[in-house]
């Protein structure tokens, strides 16, 4: 090979580097326009200040279906948009000595990734375990399930409201974050929301969210039996009456909408 057959192969070998270089920067390195995770801590204060919903991604490196979701499905445009809108973003490494086992013991987390969604306040609303596919992602985060219970307000801002606007409290308990979605579901019926709405101001308590067992024991939330339970205050926060949504009442919005009314009543 001659001098210039050698300076040609350096000069390639070079190139070949820099190219690998510059592909693995481009690979990693965040876009201007991506997505904007920070710490659970820093969520919370910044999702109280901006009045938005916290949406924690729990992830392990591990974690293959992980992966697949920050390669494939959040680095889409529109899945971008939606989160950045309307969600402060918190990440966080389920395997992390003390953040993440923290976080798992306080939200039950057993698998990865896991998704969830929490009020402005932190409480959960919905969630979401394993991958997700795009179009599924935007479905999800779009669905209105967890968006009205999320803008139900916190117990003593309900009394508060329910004070100036001469209304009932509706206290919605729910066993798990896995009642979320059908409880969304019952609200959302046309008939009940309107009761809701004209009637009461609502708010939720969950059981096994952080900070909430407190709230559960000033209510006098029956102890768990596996149903939803509804307590109505009055606007000075005393105890008018309560009643299980036993399976008739959820499959059935005639038998839940005369209780409703009737303790709007009293």
């Amino acid at each position: 090979m001659n001098q210039r057959d050698t300076t040609y192969a350096k000069w390639s070998a070079v190139a070949g580097a820099l190219f690998l270089i510059v592909a693995a920067v481009l690979d990693y390195w965040p876009a201007s326009d991506a997505l904007k995770w920070v710490s659970f801590e820093e969520a919370k204060g910044l999702a109280s200040s901006q009045n938005k919903a916290i949406f924690v991604d729990v992830y392990a490196a591990w974690c293959q279906p992980c992966k697949q979701m920050d390669k494939q499905v959040f680095p889409e445009d529109s899945v971008k948009q939606i989160l950045n809108d309307r969600y402060v973003l918190a990440k966080i490494d389920g395997d992390d000595p003390v953040t993440g086992d923290t976080l798992k013991k306080a939200f039950g987390i057993k698998a990865y990734p896991t998704y969830i969604v929490l009020s402005s306040s932190g409480r959960e609303r919905k969630r979401h375990v394993g991958f997700i596919p795009k179009s599924a992602m935007i479905k999800w985060l779009n669905d209105s399930s967890g968006v009205q219970i999320l803008a139900w307000p916190d117990l003593d801002k309900a009394i508060a409201l329910a004070h100036v606007q001469h209304r009932r409290v509706m206290v919605l308990i729910l066993q798990s974050g896995d009642d979320i979605e059908g409880a969304n579901s019952m609200m959302e019926d046309d008939e009940i929301a309107s009761i809701v709405q004209k009637q009461y101001v609502a708010t939720l308590l969950v059981r096994g969210n952080q900070g909430e067992e407190k709230l559960l024991q000033r209510v006098g939330a029956s102890p768990r039996t596996g149903m939803r339970e509804i307590i109505v205050l009055r606007d000075d926060g005393k105890e008018i009456s309560r009643f299980f949504v036993n399976s008739g009442m959820l499959y059935n919005r005639a038998a839940l909408a005369p209780k409703l009314i009737e303790l709007a009543a009293r």
